[in-house]
């Protein structure tokens, strides 16, 4: 019998705990014993305890690591941000699948854009809504790596599925929601944030309480497994994790190694749990008033309904084809020769990466797979930027204005606010520094919610020419499984939203200098600026999460000003490889453009020559 996959995290989770045990006892020598001996007593060492304890009971807690979303807090911003997100799936659900669904890593050029089998988003079950939604985008996803689903009690039309991570040690949470009788994939989290489990769940705003809980359990949940069903059940039913306590089994069926247990809570609601033996001890596999074996491929069809995963995936990688658009007849032998060398650099990268270079008016460009879809991660602060412009310019803001910020505007990531008490207050003009220079999560947070939602910020893109654009999360440090479930972009879209910008098209002239004096304060760190010549002036955004590594610059040449736009997804977890790629793309792009100039510089002075000459004769 092949070994549970909550067994393996259970026996993971214990490795852990004995290293954290090991480090507690070190701590202890290091840290409490010599405080002590200083005479350092009372609270200073109960905190540094208190902490560890805490810590502790968080990994031991995180067995059952599966997914959950903060609860709305109201406004109509944040009602927006919800209501966003639970419609991610839409623009596929009307046929345009195209950047969402493909594209994930793995062989660069291996495939066609759009490759992998692509099912249906609407399936009969949450752990197949899952696997459709994921498979085609996440490299290495497999039927295999699909673990326990558990069904909300507090809205049955919820449910979590736990997708492992093929690139690392951790397990991605895809929440699906009931519509009609089936069921979508609506968001998703990497979970592996354990130690700030508020600011992990961000992305979830407006998910049911029980599966937002579940994402890192309290330090107080109890957690399995159990020498038989029904104590293993006993367990459930007192646990906060899922059922928040109330709850009774009410009925027991067993065949061999596997059981279901009818559970009810005080108020007549009914669930089922899903039980497996393995090596003498039971665990929780499931949770659900109807799963199939899709979520529990193991159990007998007399304890569970039928049904499976789709056919979907592997996750294929579109070409790296070279794309040129209205490139001038003059310069196209340099920019294909240039492009190629471009080419290589991308066909050599570990995960996926996508390029658009454009001149600052948009009338011509090029790049390599300049419409797949990556994640925004921080560069979706370029929309948010000219969105509260716009407000200002609105007269419905004001760059002096003070905004105070909210619970819900707190994430994880980049930043210096997420450690600032609630309802600490600045300017407008303190927030957008923050958000450019800083790349502040909670800044942004607060500005999208002041401009009145994502839904105002999308509009805005849209209206700058980004098509394929959306911002429907928080911004935070954990992304999605796949970019449909996340804030998206396409290089061309980054680009076309700074080419409003820069061209005035944004704001007006005195806000777009203050949007790229912003901007340019980022170039000596930014990966595509930062080793350009001093004349270059980059004015550049970078974004930087769990493999993603984003940038985009204004550049200042000789000749034509140029915008280039570099994304990456389903990288190496280090962040060496992705700045060296995307310093060689730019490297070879600014002689790509330098040399366009130059090349046109020899042929004015030839002709001045030539003409010269003919005078001369």
């Amino acid at each position: 019998m092949s070994e549970p996959r909550r067994v393996r995290r259970f026996e993971r989770k214990r490795k852990r705990r004995r290293r954290l045990a090991a480090l507690v006892v070190l701590l202890a020598l290091v840290v409490v014993v010599p405080l002590a001996l200083l005479g350092v007593t009372g609270g200073g060492v109960g905190s540094v305890g208190s902490s560890l304890g805490s810590l502790q009971s968080q990994l031991v807690g995180g067995i059952q690591s599966l997914p959950p979303g903060t609860s709305s807090t109201g406004g109509s911003g944040e009602e927006e941000l919800a209501r966003s997100a639970d419609e991610a799936t839409g623009a596929a659900r009307e046929g345009d699948q195209g950047g969402g669904q493909s594209g994930g890593g793995g062989n660069p050029g291996a495939g066609e854009s759009g490759g992998g089998a692509e099912p249906s988003l609407s399936q009969p079950s949450p752990a197949a809504a899952a696997y459709a939604a994921v498979a085609p985008a996440l490299p290495g996803a497999e039927p295999s790596g699909v673990g326990t689903t558990f069904q909300s009690t507090d809205d049955p039309s919820w449910a979590v599925t736990e997708i492992e991570d093929p690139s690392r040690d951790g397990a991605y949470a895809v929440y699906s929601k009931k519509v009609g009788r089936k069921w979508e994939a609506r968001r998703s989290v990497l979970a592996d944030n354990p130690d700030y489990p508020e600011k992990g769940r961000a992305p979830l705003v407006g998910l049911p309480e029980d599966v937002r809980k579940s994402l890192y359990p309290e330090p107080g949940a109890t957690i399995g497994p159990a020498d038989g069903p029904e104590a293993e059940a006993r367990i459930l039913a007192s646990d906060s994790l899922y059922l928040g306590g109330g709850w009774e089994p009410v009925a027991l069926q067993k065949e061999g190694d596997f059981a279901r247990v009818r559970m009810q809570g005080g108020s007549g609601e009914r669930t089922n749990a899903y039980l497996r033996s393995y090596e003498g001890s039971w665990y929780t596999l499931g949770l659900g008033r109807n799963l199939t074996k899709a979520e529990l491929p193991g159990f007998p069809e007399p304890l569970v309904a039928s049904g499976s995963l789709p056919e979907a995936g592997p996750a294929m990688v579109p070409t790296a084809e070279p794309v040129l658009e209205g490139v001038p007849r003059e310069r196209r032998e340099e920019v294909e020769e240039g492009l190629g060398e471009v080419r290589k650099i991308v066909e050599d990268y570990e995960g996926t990466v996508g390029v658009y270079v454009q001149d600052k008016s948009g009338d011509w460009g090029y790049g390599i797979r300049p419409d797949e879809r990556f994640y925004a991660a921080s560069v979706i602060k370029l929309p948010v930027m000219a969105a509260v412009y716009r407000k200002i310019e609105a007269e419905e803001l004001s760059l002096d204005e003070t905004v105070a910020t909210e619970d819900r505007d707190y994430a994880g990531g980049a930043g210096g606010l997420q450690w600032q008490e609630e309802s600490v207050s600045h300017t407008v003009s303190d927030y957008l520094w923050m958000m450019v220079k800083q790349s502040d999560n909670v800044a942004t947070n607060l500005l999208v919610r002041t401009v009145g939602g994502p839904g105002y910020v999308n509009e805005v893109a849209n209206d700058l020419g980004a098509e394929n654009t959306e911002i429907h999360n928080k911004v935070t440090d954990q992304r999605a499984a796949a970019p449909g479930l996340d804030n998206y972009t396409t290089p061309r879209d980054m680009a076309e939203i700074l080419s409003g910008i820069a061209s005035g098209e944004a704001a007006n002239e005195a806000h777009t200098g203050e949007m790229l004096g912003l901007m340019r304060q980022n170039g000596p760190e930014s990966w595509v600026g930062g080793d350009l010549p001093p004349e270059a002036e980059p004015a550049c955004k970078v974004g930087w999460i769990n493999g993603v590594y984003n940038d985009i610059c204004l550049v200042q040449t000789e000749g034509e000003p140029y915008i280039i736009s570099v994304f990456s997804k389903y990288g190496p977890p280090r962040v060496a490889p992705g700045v060296s790629t995307l310093g060689g793309i730019s490297e070879e792009v600014w002689e790509i453009q330098t040399n366009a100039g130059k090349d046109e510089e020899n042929k004015k002075d030839e002709k001045e020559r030539d003409k010269k000459q003919e005078k001369q004769d």
